[in-house]
């Protein structure tokens, strides 16, 4: 098994979330709320903007700063509380991206000396190994998604390529049991699946253990995660 620091290394996307978002303890307190004015059954939100100063002295003829509008912080808040385990790039692909790039660097020398099928090969060799790691990947990883027709399963490519995914219905109805150590299986009133969460980063297992609760989805992930399935307020 690897160690935390590693697996977060590989797994957790090396890019930091938004500093405009609220942090995680605000987001699920906040979170029926949320769901409430997504759905359409509260008042809308009046969440202030938040400015940003991000663009500094290097473009003098703006004022170094704008302003992501309390609309577009609430949108990203939906999506981050109605959903698990989004499609990410994670640390392993930006680590084999580099070596991608140093391949097709690589091949720029080769074709300076002349050796055009070495270089050829580097260039579509390095690209391509990178775009199937990625798509194999995404095509074993899932995302787990509420929207207003119920909880949807989908794979990463079918967020890439605009599918749908599977429908397993309403979430009152859904519930989430854990098969193994790295194994999930989701029963609700349209089917159910089973499918494997070895490559999930640990942030998404904590969204996992806390998010669904607040959709209404039984879950039962074991022993060792049954003191984290109430939501902090109850």
């Amino acid at each position: 098994m690897l160690p935390s620091w590693l697996s977060d290394l590989l797994l957790e996307s090396p890019a930091p979330p938004p500093n405009w978002l609220p942090n995680r303890s605000s987001r699920l307190a906040d979170a029926r709320l949320i769901l409430r004015r997504r759905f359409g059954r509260g008042r809308t939100s009046n969440r202030p903007g938040h400015h940003l100063r991000d663009l500094g002295s290097a473009y003098p003829l703006f004022s170094g700063s704008r302003v992501v509008s309390g609309t577009e912080i609430e949108a990203d808040l939906e999506a981050d509380i109605t959903t698990v385990n989004p499609p990410i790039l994670q640390g392993w692909a930006v680590i084999a991206s580099v070596l991608a790039v140093a391949g097709e660097v690589a091949g720029l020398f080769r074709l300076e000396k002349g050796d055009l099928s070495v270089a050829l090969a580097l260039f579509i060799g390095s690209a391509a190994g990178w775009t199937i790691a990625v798509c194999a990947v995404g095509a074993y990883q899932r995302v787990i998604v509420f929207d207003a027709t119920g909880v949807h399963v989908r794979r990463w490519t079918d967020v890439w390529f605009g599918r749908r995914g599977v429908l397993l219905g309403d979430p009152s109805a859904l519930r989430i049991g854990q098969l193994g150590s790295h194994r999930l299986q989701l029963a609700g009133e349209l089917g159910s699946m089973v499918f494997g969460v070895r490559l999930w980063p640990r942030s998404a297992h904590q969204d996992l253990a806390e998010e669904p609760p607040i959709w209404g989805v039984q879950v039962d992930l074991g022993g060792g995660d049954r003191h984290r399935r109430r939501h902090p307020g109850d």
